[in-house]
């Protein structure tokens, strides 16, 4: 591996700042806190600084002192690349770049050659010892060229956010990710927080939509998903179905299980359901997509309210994203370990009390007596109330289990032998 690359491979592993994340689908969706830019760049930027004092006044409930610095956060960041963008432009526009065939060390190398002259220049290329970084640095601290120092200036805003391999010596992908870093979403995805909590959900419903338009810029692009999913809130908080629908939707539009090529598989997981129950499909099928488990639930939920059948695999699909975690977490201490029952997996949960607040948190039980009911809504009686049984025997189902055996309490027709 070269210098670049080990650059690269530093300059991109987060900052944690808690040693051990949550389970599951929150080990997907990181919380915006637990990740930063390199320390370098992080100690000379001010817009990550403001985002982190951000941060600070947000959890202790000081929401006007947090939309400030969000707000500076946003306008730091795009001051900065804003100014990246029109230095690599003019670089783009010198005579030394129209031959460089988009090479951004063809064109420095011109550059540093006419300024420093080759000799000197290769001096400095010895000194940088390989690193495209310390190159970068030697000739921005050494040159008295505006075009040159503007341009390696640019360089390094950009480096330091994304790594010299995201740039592959290319002056067109070099713009193109200094523009899009002229946004900062995590900032305006915090602004979109205070006016939520604050009751204004226009400013809220505009904040997340501008944050998710430059999701470009995220460090950690899976981020998208909890901005949706508050974009999302925002629409339900409205009473906005119509939006908050359609937003659940897409926010599993690219999920490997919903794309078209899971078609065939949610046919046989629900036919699994109606021949054999749950545990068949949980056992056959297994969903190790974590981040389905809360959008799936809850657009399970909306068409369970409204009536519609479809409620069932996406209820189905949320229980078993999240059991399946809880699985592969139990098979971390015990490799032999299996799934065969909810009630004999619930029992093993039971046993560990943070994997027990996982499936409570993730609303594990509240899915699964979702799902039954949304089985019996559908006429499929003998699969709801299987699941209904099984969820009141299950350990830790709390109030969700007392919910089973009081839905089990009441009469069902048989609505697949009654007329119509």
């Amino acid at each position: 591996m070269g210098v670049d690359a080990v650059e690269a491979e530093v300059s991109r592993r987060p900052r944690r700042l808690r040693v051990r994340l949550p389970l599951g689908a929150a080990a997907v969706l990181v919380s915006l806190l637990c990740f930063a830019p390199t320390a370098a760049f992080a100690n000379s930027d001010p817009a990550w600084r403001h985002f982190e004092d951000g941060m600070v006044a947000y959890e202790a409930h000081r929401f006007g002192d947090a939309l400030t610095a969000w707000q500076e956060a946003a306008s730091e960041r795009n001051d900065r690349f804003t100014v990246a963008v029109a230095a690599v432009d003019a670089a783009m526009a010198l005579p030394e770049a129209k031959t460089a065939w988009d090479s951004i060390s063809t064109l420095v190398q011109r550059l540093a050659d006419e300024e420093f002259g080759e000799r000197a220049f290769a001096e400095i290329l010895s000194d940088a010892g390989g690193s495209s970084r310390r190159e970068m640095e030697l000739l921005h601290s050494q040159t008295k060229s505006k075009a040159l120092g503007d341009f390696t200036n640019a360089w390094l805003a950009v480096e330091g956010l994304r790594g010299a391999q995201a740039i592959h010596d290319s002056l067109k992908a070099l713009r193109t990710l200094a523009e899009d870093l002229r946004s900062y979403p995590e900032a305006e995805f915090g602004i979109g927080r205070v006016f939520f909590v604050e009751g204004e959900l226009r400013l809220a419903e505009m904040q997340f939509q501008r944050a998710l338009a430059g999701s470009a810029a995220l460090e950690i692009p899976d981020q998208r998903y909890d901005m949706m999913a508050a974009l999302a809130e925002v629409y339900k908080s409205e009473g906005n179905w119509k939006d908050y629908e359609s937003e659940l939707e897409l926010s599993l539009s690219d999920a490997g299980i919903f794309t078209s090529d899971g078609d065939f598989l949610r046919t046989a997981m629900e036919r699994a359901i109606d021949l054999d129950g749950y545990d068949a499909l949980q056992r056959l099928y297994p969903v190790d997509e974590p981040r389905i488990a809360a959008p799936s639930g809850a657009l399970g939920e909306f068409l369970l309210a409204n009536g519609r059948a479809q409620a069932v695999i996406h209820l189905a699909l949320a229980a078993d994203a999240i059991v399946t975690q809880a699985m592969k977490r139990l098979q971390v201490d015990d490799p032999t370990i299996e799934y065969s029952t909810l009630v004999d997996f619930s029992s093993r949960v039971a046993l560990d009390a943070e994997l027990a607040a996982f499936c409570d948190k993730s609303g594990l039980w509240r899915y699964l007596y979702r799902l039954g009911e949304a089985l019996l809504a559908d006429s499929r009686i003998d699969s709801g109330r299987s699941l209904l049984l099984e969820l009141e025997a299950c350990k830790g189902s709390g109030a969700w289990g007392k919910a089973a055996a009081l839905a089990l309490a009441r009469p069902y027709r048989n609505l697949s032998t009654s007329s119509p």
